[in-house]
C-alpha cells in the first residue's frame, strides 16, 4: 500500500529492481488489478504506479541489448558494457584529459582536470533517463563530484585514479545505468543546509582505460522528490572480463498462431490482460488471520495489493503452462495425421481447456 502512495518507494523499489522484468511486470499487473475496483485518489495512486511501471519496462526492454542506452538531449548512448558474469559496466571510451600530463600532477593541471570534468557533466544538464527515471544533473552535482572530500583525497593518494574520476564525468549517464543494488540511507546521517532528505547508494563497476575499478554511486534525494546525481565514491582497483552480448529473439508465434486457429482457442487469454479478482475487495477481513495483520502494521489496501500480486503470479504460471501445452498439442496434432491415433492430442486439448477455465477463475 505504501508503494502506491509515496512515489518515492515505488521509485526505489525500480532502481533497486530494474533488471528483474518478471517482477515488475506481476507489480504493474497487481496495480491494474486494483484500478477497476478503486476509486478517488487511490485509483489515481494506482494508476501513476502502473504508469511509472510501464515506464520503467519499456526503458527496461530498450536496454536489453549488447550495450545499454539512455537518453541525453533527446539521443542515445551506448556505452555500458558486461562482464563474463552478467554485470554492466560503464566504459570510459573517451579521454576528455587528453591535453593534460596526468603523469606529474601540479595545482594547475588539476584544476584543468576539474574544469574539464565540470564541462562534462553540463552535457547533462537536461538530466539523464534511466529505467524510467529522471535524475537531475546541476550545480550540486559539478560542485561535489570535482570538489568533494573524496575526490581531494584520492588527488592526494593516487594521481591516476583521481584522473581516471575526471574522465569519467563524461559517462555520468552509463554510470547511472551501470549501478545496482540501490539502497537509501531512510534519512540524513548529519543536518543539512540543502533541501536533501535522504541518500541513494548502489555499486557500479567502472572501467576507464586499462583501468578498472568498482565504486558505489551517490544520488541525493530532495525534499520534493527529485533524484540528483551527486558523486562517485569508494573507487576500488578491480578484474573483470568484458564479453559481447546479443539480443535475443522471438521465435515461434507462426505456429502457435496456426495452432490457435485450427483449435478455434483464441479465447484463451494473454496473462497480462484483467486478472480475475471476484470478491477480492469487498469489505474488511475479519478474520483471526486478518486482524493480526492490522496489529503488525499491514493496511488493508496493502492485503489488497498483496493478494493482487499473487493472482498476478498465478496467472503467469498459467500462461507459461498455456504456452508448453500449446507447443505440445501442435506436436501432437501433427503426429495424429501421420498415425491416425489422435488419443494424445485429445488429451492435450482437455487440458488446455483446463488452464482456460483456470484464466478465468472459473476452478470447477
Amino acid at each position: 500500500g505504501r508503494m502506491m502512495e509515496d512515489g518515492r518507494l515505488l521509485d526505489d523499489f525500480i532502481r533497486r529492481h530494474s533488471g528483474e522484468r518478471t517482477l515488475l511486470e506481476t507489480l504493474r499487473d497487481a496495480f491494474r488489478a486494483l484500478l477497476e475496483k478503486l476509486r478517488g485518489g487511490e485509483r489515481r495512486q494506482a494508476q501513476l504506479a502502473v504508469d511509472r511501471l510501464n515506464r520503467a519496462l519499456d526503458t527496461a526492454a530498450a536496454n536489453a541489448q549488447s550495450e545499454t542506452a539512455v537518453h541525453v538531449d533527446g539521443k542515445e548512448r551506448y556505452s555500458v558494457k558486461v562482464t563474463d558474469d552478467g554485470r554492466s559496466v560503464a566504459a570510459v571510451d573517451s579521454d576528455i584529459l587528453s591535453h593534460i600530463d596526468t603523469t606529474n600532477w601540479d595545482a594547475d593541471k588539476k584544476a584543468q582536470a576539474k574544469a574539464a570534468a565540470k564541462t562534462a557533466l553540463l552535457a547533462f544538464k537536461d538530466g539523464i533517463q534511466v529505467n524510467g527515471i529522471d535524475y537531475k544533473v546541476n550545480r550540486t552535482s559539478r560542485r561535489e563530484y570535482t570538489w568533494s572530500k573524496y575526490t581531494e583525497r584520492i588527488y592526494r593518494k593516487d594521481g591516476e585514479m583521481f584522473a581516471d574520476k575526471m574522465r569519467a564525468a563524461a559517462n555520468t549517464d552509463d554510470i547511472i545505468t551501470a549501478t545496482t543494488n540501490w539502497a537509501n540511507d531512510g534519512g540524513l546521517k548529519h543536518p543539512r543546509n540543502d533541501n536533501f532528505v535522504d541518500f541513494a547508494h548502489g555499486n557500479v563497476l567502472i572501467q576507464a582505460g586499462k583501468n578498472q575499478y568498482e565504486a558505489e554511486t551517490v544520488v541525493g534525494i530532495t525534499d520534493t522528490g527529485e533524484y540528483v546525481f551527486y558523486d562517485v565514491v569508494d573507487m576500488q582497483p578491480t578484474n573483470f572480463k568484458t564479453v559481447e552480448r546479443y539480443s535475443s529473439t522471438a521465435a515461434g508465434t507462426d505456429a502457435v498462431s496456426n495452432m490457435q486457429e485450427n483449435l478455434s482457442i483464441n479465447s484463451i487469454r494473454d496473462g497480462s490482460e484483467k486478472i480475475n479478482s471476484k470478491n477480492f475487495l469487498k469489505g474488511t477481513d475479519h478474520t483471526r488471520a486478518g486482524i493480526e495483520r492490522r496489529r503488525n502494521g499491514e493496511t488493508e489496501l496493502g492485503r489488497k495489493l498483496r493478494e493482487a500480486m499473487a493472482q498476478a503470479d498465478t496467472q503467469r504460471e498459467l500462461a507459461l503452462a498455456k504456452s508448453k501445452l500449446q507447443s505440445q498439442y501442435e506436436a501432437a496434432l501433427t503426429q495424429a495425421r501421420a498415425s491416425g491415433n489422435a488419443d494424445l492430442a485429445n488429451a492435450l486439448y482437455k487440458e488446455l481447456l483446463r488452464i482456460q477455465k483456470l484464466e478465468r477463475g472459473d476452478d470447477r
